[in-house]
């Protein structure tokens, strides 16, 4: 199961930190059916504090997840002794939160961060909280094909999360997915439907996505005749792909795990997504969405 759960909208959504029980037997009801299809990833990060607090009140000490969290934004911090010290702190602190004595993996949350001057100094601190057995992987989430260039020289990373969806397929047309996989790396993918858009009505989009609504109503009509729904397509497409070890989708209530559940299913080679990728970095980046 290549499935992985971004548990961000949970605690956001149930607000835990209120004593949201209704909230509480939610969560705990998507966790049972996590594990139970198969789920193992959990993907969070230290600005996801309720987030957080929420698998330490829920999750046995004995669970079967996998989770994976991310390092704080070091946003005004200069000096990169001190953004090591931070993200030891808030390491700790998350582990405190979550009641867990180690976690799967833990991914620096901006590339940005390691290559800079003195990022050396993070990574070195990671490889230290590795070394003492409170994280079993270290890598980092990217945004580029030039950043994974630049952090792979310089770094051995476990994991590397980066943007892959039917429309985004730079990463593969670049070989960049290959040579990761190639390098031992594990693979986890995010905006699997691009923020929405892939499952969105293409005529009922905002007039900032008007040059590629003939597109995607030419992607509709595609899928249609491969007689998959938009979720199957876009879902399938990337636990389809070999290089990919896990694919991170948010999930807020048992209903959208569930219909997630009953779309995953990876698709054979003879389902060709070759010709719906766009390189219109406009659309593909949606932080630089105008909406």
């Amino acid at each position: 199961m290549k499935l992985g759960l971004g548990i961000v909208q949970l605690g956001n959504e149930h607000g835990i930190s209120n004593g949201d029980e209704a909230g509480h037997n939610e969560a705990a009801a998507i966790f049972r059916l996590a594990l139970s299809s198969g789920v193992r990833i959990l993907d969070t990060a230290a600005g996801y504090q309720e987030s957080e607090q929420l698998l330490g009140n829920l999750l046995p000490e004995d669970h079967e997840f996998k989770i994976v969290t991310k390092t704080i934004p070091f946003l005004g911090v200069w000096e990169a002794s001190v953004k090591a010290s931070l993200l030891e702190e808030n390491f700790l602190q998350s582990l405190a939160k979550m009641h867990a004595k180690s976690v799967y993996g833990m991914l620096v949350r901006h590339a940005a961060d390691l290559l800079v001057s003195g990022g050396h100094l993070i990574y070195e601190k990671m490889l230290e909280l590795k070394s003492r057995g409170l994280v079993s992987k270290i890598g980092v989430s990217a945004l580029t094909a030039d950043q994974i260039d630049r952090i792979t020289d310089k770094f051995a990373m476990d994991i590397i999360q980066v943007p892959l969806s039917v429309l985004d397929q730079r990463l593969i047309a670049s070989g960049h997915l290959a040579r990761m996989k190639d390098a031992g790396i594990e693979i986890h993918c995010r905006s699997v439907f691009l923020h929405g858009l892939l499952l969105a009505e293409p005529l009922n989009l905002p007039h900032y996505f008007s040059p590629v609504k003939g597109h995607l109503l030419q992607y509709r009509e595609g899928i249609r005749k491969m007689g998959l729904t938009p979720v199957e397509a876009a879902l399938g497409f990337i636990t389809g792909l070999d290089e990919v070890d896990a694919a991170i989708c948010d999930v807020c209530n048992r209903g959208h795990l569930a219909k997630l559940l009953a779309s995953y299913k990876p698709l054979g080679k003879h389902f060709d997504f070759g010709g719906f990728a766009i390189q219109d970095q406009a659309i593909l980046n949606p932080s630089s969405w105008k909406i």
